[in-house]
């Protein structure tokens, strides 16, 4: 699918085109993507002294946010954000997204929001792509349910139906059991999900699989139960759920020796009352809309794509094929570059500022961001022209802001 508003020739690109970080060496170009794209990096040549700065980790010429490394490969991400409004310049791009690779390789599995000024107004869409789909963005105009998505707390779990194994096992002390209870507190878009686990005297933490069949599909985040002898009530609250939709569900609590399973309860939820601002057009977005989107791996070469406009109350979720490295996990604002023979980086459209919260990694765990995974978006002389704010206190969420004064961070939540 070609980048919205673009000539039929120029496809829309979002592997990151990054130059060294720090103070000094801003002209070092640490990752590359082939072709094209190595050839306009190049082009950039040496790059003066940044106008402003937060310390940042990293520097680039399209991307500007929160990107992560690691030696053990990411499995799954979730972020939540804003849709900014866009205020020109005229034939200018700017897109909000969550991904996985792209940042020191030429993989990468992306979906988010596109903010551009074309033809003198601003123009919105959703979208996603991977580099299987030959990097070429794929706009979302069909193939949504409605309703809103449960709120994407974690990632996938794996396929086939739920763990045969209820009951325990033997730990340190005692015997770890869990069992899953009911879902209560439902309406048609919230749900608690509850159940007692018994630590066995080992310190124990427990999580809910949960999604629209018993292949699940996400988890909630982790917590805790303790390392006590004696069960205890345990749950997770979910909104955002689609109205008059049956859910899965089921309870596991884990220990230094393994997990254990609680069995498989539903639920449905209840039909939407009138009134309500959902059941926009598949795809429609538009400043202020809250998004949440997840991208999980559901086995070594198959994942899941899913976001959701909360306001407009409509979910997209596709299954792709998948094989990169997982090097990399990132919440960014992004400058495209724009394709035909020679790739050319967009201008940025000037959104404002866009607020990314409730980040998590694999499992629903918190990332843990700090400024040096923190990166900023320069102009070819060097001026700051997008930058992040410092992580907030739960390092799960920043503002980016358009131009070269970093924003605070957003209030813990």
């Amino acid at each position: 699918m070609l980048g919205k508003g673009v000539a039929s020739a120029r496809a829309t690109w979002r592997v990151g085109v990054l130059l060294g970080a720090g103070a000094v060496g801003l002209s070092a170009i640490l990752s590359v993507f082939g072709g094209a794209q190595a050839s306009l990096a190049a082009s950039l040549g040496p790059v003066a002294g940044r106008h402003a700065a937060i310390h940042a980790g990293w520097a680039s010429s399209n991307w500007s946010g929160y990107a992560e490394t690691s030696s053990t490969p990411f499995s799954g991400i979730t972020g939540e954000w804003k849709v900014p409004g866009v205020t020109g310049p005229n034939g200018s791009y700017s897109a909000t997204w969550i991904g996985i690779d792209g940042f020191t390789n030429s993989s990468l599995i992306q979906t988010g929001t596109e903010q551009n000024y074309l033809n003198g107004s601003a123009e919105y869409s959703a979208w996603w792509t991977t580099s299987s789909q030959n990097f070429a963005e794929q706009t979302i105009t069909t193939g949504c349910s409605s309703g809103s998505a449960a709120t994407l707390a974690g990632t996938a779990v794996g396929i086939g139906g739920p763990h045969a194994t209820v009951g325990g096992h033997h730990g340190h002390g005692g015997t770890l059991s869990a069992t899953t209870g009911p879902a209560t507190s439902v309406t048609a878009s919230s749900a608690t999900l509850t159940g007692t686990v018994n630590p066995g005297g080992s310190a124990t933490s427990f999580y809910f699989e949960y999604g629209t069949s018993t292949k699940y599909g996400f988890v909630t985040a982790p917590a805790s139960a303790g390392s006590g002898t004696k069960s205890v009530s345990v749950s997770a609250p979910l909104s955002g759920l689609a109205a008059s939709t049956t859910y899965d569900f089921q309870l596991v609590a884990s220990d230094s020796s393994g997990s254990v399973y609680g069995g498989n309860v539903s639920f449905t939820t209840a039909a939407s009352s009138s009134g309500g601002s959902g059941g926009a057009a598949c795809g429609t977005v538009k400043p202020g809309d809250s998004m949440t989107a997840g991208i999980s791996q559901i086995s070594s070469s198959s994942w899941n794509i899913t976001i959701a406009d909360l306001t407009e109350g409509w979910t997209f979720t596709t299954g792709v094929s998948y094989t990169g490295p997982g090097a990399s996990a990132e919440w960014i604002v992004e400058a495209p570059s724009l394709c035909t023979v020679h790739c050319t980086i967009a201008t940025l459209a000037d959104y404002g500022k866009v607020t990314f919260d409730n980040g998590t990694v694999n499992s629903g765990a918190g990332p843990g961001l700090t400024t040096n995974d923190a990166g900023e978006m320069l102009a070819k002389n060097g001026t700051v022209i997008s930058i992040p704010s410092v992580p907030d206190g739960l390092g799960d969420g920043f503002a980016c802001a358009y131009g070269s004064t970093a924003p605070s961070p957003p209030p813990n939540s």
